[in-house]
């Protein structure tokens, strides 16, 4: 087994997710994260990316999956805003909150889900308006498009950048806890680490296991 990561070995690891909030993969992943955080010390940085603005013009993409990223402009577009109001600050406690109502609780009320990100970032809901607007979708679609070339074409989300280093994934269906958490972020921060490194993949046998945030609700 892996050692365990210590302060000492982690205050220069640092990771940045790209994230849509609605896609159920990178809730897992930020999930992780997070259990890697809660355990020993990591930094993550949160940074938007749109799906819907990613799936524009790609016919490949099915159909199951352009309908409901497409409504998820709905909530991109408020958290742009938010981010621009207020800055960096709001990304993760809006995360926190839209992730637990979308994904936790199953929630599909999106005006909802703005009003409660809002409020948990401590802001204004009137922000709420933004949904309906397309003040913020340059600056969304040049983030998608940051976010897409660090890794390169065909993919989507989460993408994590390891130090540095950008990977698409990981796609995990269930949150790893304790030290496998901190078993595979080690092995993960190894493998970005090896610029000959590029792509691991085998099918996906089951949906993902949203389970519970960290906060404690069950799913």
């Amino acid at each position: 087994m892996a050692s365990p990561l210590t302060a000492s070995t982690t205050t220069d690891h640092h990771v940045r997710l790209w994230f849509d909030p609605v896609c159920p993969w990178c809730w897992v992943t930020y999930q992780w994260l997070r259990e890697v955080r809660a355990n020993h010390a990591l930094r993550i940085d949160l940074s938007l990316m749109s799906l819907a603005f990613l799936n524009e013009g790609r016919p490949e993409v099915p159909d199951k999956y352009k309908a409901p990223t497409a409504r998820s402009l709905q909530i991109v577009r408020v958290i742009a805003a938010a981010e621009s109001t207020a800055g960096s600050g709001v990304l993760e406690p809006m995360y926190d909150s839209l992730g637990k109502y979308l994904h936790v609780d199953r929630g599909r009320d999106f005006e909802l889900a703005n009003r409660m990100a809002l409020s948990a970032a401590g802001l204004e809901t009137t922000l709420a308006h933004a949904a309906g607007t397309t003040e913020h979708d340059d600056l969304l679609r040049s983030a998608t498009r940051t976010s897409v070339s660090s890794v390169g074409p065909d993919v989507g989300t989460p993408i994590v950048e390891f130090n540095g280093t950008a990977l698409f994934g990981p796609i995990l269906s269930r949150i790893p806890r304790g030290q496998k958490a901190v078993d595979l972020f080690e092995s993960l921060t190894t493998i970005a680490s090896y610029p000959h490194f590029f792509e691991l993949k085998r099918q996906r046998t089951e949906d993902p296991h949203l389970g519970e945030s960290r906060d404690g609700a069950a799913g």
